[in-house]
């Protein structure tokens, strides 16, 4: 007996390949629409229980159908009084359903949400899970944004207020002193650090440090390591101010006055090189007991200064070079002219 044209699987509900060579199932009546699925009803009603069931056929679905797959519409020879069309969005929903899947309304047009939404939402659109969550995201990246807004405006501020990075002034070339600014008598500088490239040890109580140049006592002094710079030839004092000043000049006392023994004892400078920021000059100095002033000509805007010894007079005992005291002398900068230093010192 050829099978019809439209065969469907007894178990599952697709359709059959069709062959015309197939051999039937003896005791098996193939339907020519796919079976009713659980709870779906028919053209006459709901599927009751067959009182005879056919062995064979129960045998065939308990061996061939482990579960049941759903089967698009367009697959399926499907009751059209089984759907049911939302009035609102027009989704085709099952007969079983109180809502629409799509949009949520009540099927039979009373316009009512189901209960499970906490949220009454405008129709057409779609709430979703995540809503919460990116709504917390959004307002810590507004949270970090104008935090590093902040911290940028402060840092611009900064910089601003001490002229520095994209704020710093362009350099204008060498610095002018304007004594009307800075009327009056040099006074002695403070200074902020002073090291030497060489120290002699300390011997007892006696200490020979570079700081001994800024006590104001003229029984120390700072004296070199004459094992490693002999009589002190390219030996250097370095100096910071720790703020811009305009230098005048330096007051020295040279060699180590403790007494005049000492003085001839231990090397002393006669020539020096004076680097500031910006320009490096010699000055010359007297070989003599007591203080002598030294001057630069003209004020030299700078932030640091560099000592080097070019030549000494050799001590009569020791290879080390001496000096009892050193000051320098000028004006602490102001106004612009503190902008002006610090370009001064990159330049160099």
């Amino acid at each position: 007996m050829p099978l019809a044209e439209h065969r469907f699987c007894v178990g599952c509900g697709l359709p059959v390949e069709i062959d015309d060579d197939a051999t039937p199932v003896p005791g098996i009546d193939y339907p020519v629409a796919p079976p009713a699925w659980p709870g779906e009803t028919g053209s006459t009603g709901d599927v009751a229980p067959d009182p005879d069931p056919d062995p064979d056929l129960t045998m065939a679905l308990a061996v061939g159908t482990p579960s049941r797959v759903a089967v698009p519409a367009t697959q399926r020879d499907v009751d059209p009084s089984l759907r049911i069309t939302c009035a609102s969005c027009g989704a085709v929903n099952s007969a079983q359903r109180l809502h629409c899947a799509r949009c949520d309304l009540a099927l039979d047009g009373s316009g009512e949400r189901s209960t499970r939404h906490d949220v009454q939402l405008p129709q057409g659109t779609r709430r979703s899970v995540f809503d919460s969550a990116e709504r917390r995201s959004l307002s810590w990246v507004g949270i970090v944004t104008a935090t590093a807004l902040g911290f940028g405006a402060i840092v611009l501020a900064v910089l601003a207020s001490t002229e520095t990075g994209p704020f710093r002034p362009a350099f204008s070339g060498p610095a002018v002193f304007d004594a009307s600014t800075y009327g009056g008598t040099p006074v002695e500088l403070p200074v902020e650090t002073i090291s030497a490239l060489t120290e002699h040890e300390r011997i007892g109580e006696i200490d020979y440090g570079a700081s001994l140049v800024l006590d104001d006592d003229l029984a120390t002094a700072w004296n070199n390591d004459g094992d490693q710079v002999p009589d002190g030839v390219g030996e250097e004092l370095r100096i910071e101010f720790g703020r811009p000043v305009w230098a005048t000049g330096l007051l020295v006392a040279n060699g180590y006055q403790r007494d005049d023994q000492v003085f001839t004892e231990n090397a002393r400078p006669t020539l020096l090189r004076v680097t500031l920021d910006g320009i490096d000059f010699e000055v010359e100095l007297l070989d003599r007991t007591g203080q002598q002033q030294v001057s630069f000509g003209s004020p030299q805007l700078t932030t640091r200064m560099t000592v080097e010894i070019l030549e000494v007079v050799p001590g009569n005992r020791y290879a080390d070079v001496a000096i009892s005291e050193l000051r320098v002398l000028g004006h602490p900068a102001v106004g612009a002219d503190v902008s002006l230093a610090r370009l001064l010192r990159e330049a160099r």
